[in-house]
């Protein structure tokens, strides 16, 4: 992309435009192709702290690096199958990092219980928004990663109340 960079550079300041154009719209297609193999590549990393010592300690982790001030009240509890475990992390985290970036919250509360389910609750204080008016893909990503490890995830909010993701797993399926 450097290389693409540098000759769309050459063709401006020679004057040929449709060339420089040309140049930098094949780096515009190869940009999003990267992008695209990063977040492939993302969605099967996960922090070493989940691995070893579980979600709880990540998300504790997580919480303490956050934007917005986080309360996290979590439960003691045996760890889930990893498919569990991962899908349930990675749904907290997005809902976390939505919060932080669009909310306009002033804090976010997380609960998560063990027992007899594993429940998780993101709620903020933000300023909420009508579902039907944004685009859902994060929303899909997270049912879709939710319900392949057999969980659910159900989001309340409205214009001016917030917004509140909860996410169910059944703690027998298989990991």
């Amino acid at each position: 992309m450097s290389v693409t960079m540098e000759r769309a550079r050459k063709e401006m300041s020679a004057g040929r435009t449709e060339s420089a154009e040309a140049l930098l719209k094949q780096l515009s297609h190869d940009n999003l192709d990267v992008l695209a193999e990063l977040r492939e590549l993302a969605r099967g990393v996960y922090p070493p702290l989940l691995t070893e010592r579980g979600p709880v300690a990540a998300i504790q982790s997580a919480a303490r690096r956050s934007v917005v001030p986080v309360t996290l009240d979590a439960d003691s509890f045996p760890r889930p199958a990893q498919q569990i475990e991962v899908a349930a992390y990675f749904c907290i985290m997005e809902a976390l990092t939505n919060a932080a970036k669009h909310s306009g919250a002033s804090d976010v509360h997380i609960t998560v219980k063990g027992r007899p389910r594993l429940v998780f609750t993101v709620s903020d204080n933000g300023r909420g928004f009508d579902p039907g008016s944004v685009s859902t893909g994060g929303l899909l990503g997270m049912e879709a990663r939710a319900a392949a490890a057999g969980g659910t995830i159900v989001l309340d909010t409205a214009p001016g109340r917030g917004t509140s993701l909860t996410g169910t797993f059944p703690l027998d399926a298989v990991g």
